[in-house]
């Protein structure tokens, strides 16, 4: 992706992951706001957790299968549209929203659930738009398709 490799040295999705994923223990610790601590809300947050993680591997397993980088700094090789990205354009980024989502069911409280429309927020401006335009200019037509076939995240 041309424009996202002009910018090295920034920061990976992860890093934002676990920031937020901090703020979210913080949050839960220091403003608990609607707690529950039932075992099905526990074992609800595992299981999103788990299938976060599936999903996020099978994106990954996708873009290793075509040959081409899940580095959002590197130029991509291929536009790749089967496998989970047939239903979303950003599946890794979903499983990282997802596996935040699951976080805050296992915490079990409202205040640890608000931080993840930043985490959306950030990955979306920081990522995802740079990202699109990049693909957009590479591949043209055909990512213009895609993208008016696949939500940006479902």
């Amino acid at each position: 992706m041309t424009d996202a490799v002009e910018r090295p040295g920034r920061l990976l999705p992860p890093t934002y992951w676990f920031g937020c994923a901090l703020l979210m223990v913080a949050a839960h610790a220091l403003v608990p706001a609607f707690r529950w601590g039932s075992p099905p809300a526990t074992w609800f947050g595992l299981a999103l957790f788990g299938a976060a993680v599936g999903l996020a591997g099978w994106a990954a397993w996708s873009f290793r299968r075509h040959d081409t980088t899940v580095h959002p700094f590197e130029e991509t090789s291929r536009l790749v549209t089967d496998g989970p990205y047939r239903y979303s354009r950003n599946p890794m980024y979903l499983g990282l929203a997802t596996a935040l989502l699951g976080l805050a069911f296992m915490l079990g409280s409202l205040s640890s659930i608000l931080v993840l429309p930043l985490f959306l927020w950030l990955i979306t401006t920081r990522f995802i738009v740079p990202e699109e335009r990049a693909l957009e200019a590479a591949f043209g037509e055909d990512f213009r398709a895609w993208a008016a076939r696949v939500r940006r995240w479902l």
